[in-house]
């Protein structure tokens, strides 16, 4: 299947948001290398077939918008209520779960994305999900919060502790494979994003 990105090509974009994965990092307390780590395995591994469900999400609310109801995805091919989307190839209903996250620990504030902040949102609502679905298929500084906030949440739920520097090597695979997944133990996407964590690592330490 043809990539969308190839390695060089994902590594230029991503030094391209250098200076604002670099503030994200700083604002959440998640290692900039971490963010790097995983936009760079997710953004490699972007083909035809992730752009197809992106529009199968868009025909899925399409519907929606014009019946009114919930359409039905049964034996349909474009029928898809969610899908992993943008750069950090983000769920809807994870992004919405990691703003509740960050909202209960006061990590970050729903009024500081732009959402209303008298209404919380529900993971399972149609209506929230396709809001956050569309920002993080366009707006790409705020699919790259949403990758911060994930790998902050999934920290804590894999360790119990927030995210830092000092994680061993097991903690931050334990970190992205929750990332990936609930599967319990850590699997081959974590080891390979976990290179890719050192490979910016390494970066990082050439400009000291």
């Amino acid at each position: 299947m043809l990539r969308l990105y190839s390695h060089r090509a994902a590594r230029r974009a991503i030094e391209c948001e250098a200076s604002f994965i670099q503030a994200t990092a700083k604002k959440y307390g998640v290692p900039a290398s971490w963010i790097r780590g995983i936009l760079l395995k997710e953004m490699t591994e972007l083909n035809a077939m992730d752009l197809l469900a992106d529009l199968a999400v868009r025909f899925y609310y399409f519907r929606y918008r014009l019946y009114g109801r919930l359409p039905g995805t049964k034996g349909q091919i474009l029928g898809k209520s969610d899908s992993s989307t943008g750069w950090g190839q983000i769920y809807a209903f994870c992004a919405i779960d990691s703003l509740n996250y960050a909202t209960d620990r006061r990590i970050a504030r729903y009024e500081d994305f732009g959402l209303n902040p008298g209404h919380r949102l529900i993971r399972n609502s149609p209506d929230d999900r396709w809001m956050i679905w569309k920002r993080l298929n366009k707006d790409r500084h705020f699919n790259i919060e949403m990758c911060a906030l994930t790998l902050r949440s999934c920290a804590e739920e894999r360790t119990g502790r927030q995210a830092a520097p000092d994680f061993s090597p097991e903690e931050i695979k334990q970190t992205f494979t929750r990332y990936n997944g609930t599967v319990p133990q850590i699997n081959a996407y974590a080891e390979k994003a976990y290179q890719y964590y050192q490979y910016y690592q390494e970066q990082t330490a050439k400009q000291l």
